[in-house]
């Protein structure tokens, strides 16, 4: 198994929607900016991720398209692991397949959630 480092800088694309990423990603250092538009409220779904952060994962175990975009909000240091040696440490370790299952849906709940004056508070997906 074979894990790299990917630095980006301020302003840098990492993904635009449509594509598939390669493998899991993690937030060593830095900021990056989620944006998944929401076609029918019209207001994006914003997420800010920084260290610890990771994605990747449910485009990997569910073989799809990313919904949105990712750019850096300053220089940042990103961890990758290669989607096949994903997958086999998954097979290997249910605790971290477990781990993945378990996600809030928060994070990855955006087509469900609908913008309401308290959603800025809610935990939960309508």
């Amino acid at each position: 198994m074979a894990t790299q480092f990917a630095h980006f800088k301020k302003g840098d694309v990492l993904f635009s929607a449509g594509q598939i990423p390669d493998g899991f990603y993690m937030i060593v250092s830095g900021a990056l900016e989620s944006r998944i538009p929401d076609d029918m409220l019209g207001d994006d779904f914003v997420r800010i991720l920084g260290p610890g952060d990771h994605w990747g994962e449910r485009a990997i175990t569910e073989n799809r398209e990313t919904k949105g975009s990712l750019v850096a909000l300053e220089d940042s240091k990103i961890l990758i692991l290669k989607r096949k040696d994903f997958v086999n440490l998954q097979k290997s370790l249910p605790v971290l397949k477990e781990y993945f299952d378990n996600i809030s849906e928060k994070v990855y709940a955006h087509p469900l959630r609908r913008n309401t004056p308290d959603d800025a508070n809610s935990t939960e997906v309508s």
